[in-house]
């Protein structure tokens, strides 16, 4: 039998058994006034969305609108 080339290609010595999801992941504990402030900044994204979105909405009404009564 040949010789692996390199690390790679060479079987494990040891069968590594798969951890849970959980061991891998860090979790950061907030304070909370950083709680707080994540909820006032994930609101103050919302609202702007939704404004940007109503805004997208009245403009299009507005120019189909006008296209409609020139009669284009």
């Amino acid at each position: 039998m040949t010789e692996p080339t390199n690390e790679t290609e060479a079987p494990k010595a040891e069968a590594e058994e798969a951890k849970p999801y959980s061991e891998f992941t860090e979790t950061v504990k907030l304070t909370p006034e950083e709680e707080a402030a994540r909820k006032r900044r994930n609101m103050m994204i919302a609202v702007s969305l939704v404004a940007f979105a109503v805004l997208i909405a009245v403009t299009t009404m507005l120019r189909l609108s006008s296209n409609y009564n020139a009669g284009a």
